[in-house]
C-alpha cells in the first residue's frame, strides 16, 4: 500500500503477504477506536461497525461539542435583543412615550422612525443577527452532516426574529420610516 508510493512504514517488518492487512488493522484500530474494520469504496471511506460498536460511525463527541455551540449561539442571540434593550438610544426612545395613555400606531411609527440614533442601533442589531444567523445555518449544517451516520438526531432549532421586531430599514437615500409595528 503506502510502500508502493515510495514511502516507507512500520508495515515493511512484515512479510509482504502480511503488510496489506497489517495497515488494513491499523487505520481500523486508529479510524475506528478499535469498534469497526476501516473500509474505503468508491472513494468512500467508513468503519463498519462491530455488533457489539453499533455507533462506532457516530462522532458523538462532536456532536455534543456542536450541540453545546448552538447553544451558546443561541444565547448569543437573545442576549443582542437584550443589549439593544438596554441601549441608551432604546432607552430614551421609550422615555419619550407617554406613560399616561396610548399612543395610536402612527404615532409610535412616526417616533420610531423619526429617532436617527435609534434606527443606526437598529441597524446594528440587525447586522449582528445576520452574523449570527450566518453562524449558526453553518454550524448546524456541519452538526447534521456528522449525525447522519448516528442514531442520535441532533436536537436544534434556528432562533428567529421576534415577532413584533422592526423590519429592515428602507434602502439609503429613501425617506421611509420603520417602526416596531411595521413600515408606514
Amino acid at each position: 500500500m503506502c510502500a508502493e508510493n515510495g514511502s516507507r512504514g512500520l508495515q515493511v517488518i512484515f512479510p509482504e503477504y502480511l503488510q496489506e492487512k497489517f495497515v488494513q488493522s491499523a487505520l481500523s484500530y486508529i479510524m475506528c477506536n478499535g469498534e469497526g474494520e476501516y473500509v474505503c469504496r468508491s472513494n468512500q471511506c467508513i468503519c463498519q461497525c462491530a455488533e457489539e460498536y453499533p455507533q462506532c460511525n457516530c462522532p458523538i463527541t462532536d456532536i455534543q461539542i456542536m450541540e453545546n455551540t448552538l447553544l451558546g449561539m443561541s444565547e448569543s442571540w437573545a442576549t443582542s435583543y437584550k443589549d439593544f434593550e438596554n441601549s441608551d438610544e432604546f432607552k430614551s426612545f421609550l422615555k419619550r412615550l407617554p406613560s399616561t395613555h396610548f399612543l395610536p400606531i402612527s404615532s409610535v411609527h412616526l417616533l420610531w422612525g423619526s429617532d436617527w440614533d435609534l434606527q443606526a442601533r437598529y441597524r446594528l442589531l440587525q447586522s449582528s443577527l445576520e452574523i449570527q444567523r450566518l453562524k449558526i445555518q453553518r454550524t448546524a449544517r456541519k452538526l447534521f452532516g456528522l449525525s447522519i451516520r448516528c442514531h442520535h438526531n441532533p436536537n436544534h432549532q434556528m432562533p428567529r426574529e421576534r415577532e413584533n421586531a422592526p423590519p429592515p430599514p428602507a434602502p439609503t437615500g429613501t425617506p421611509a420610516l420603520t417602526s416596531p409595528l411595521g413600515s408606514l
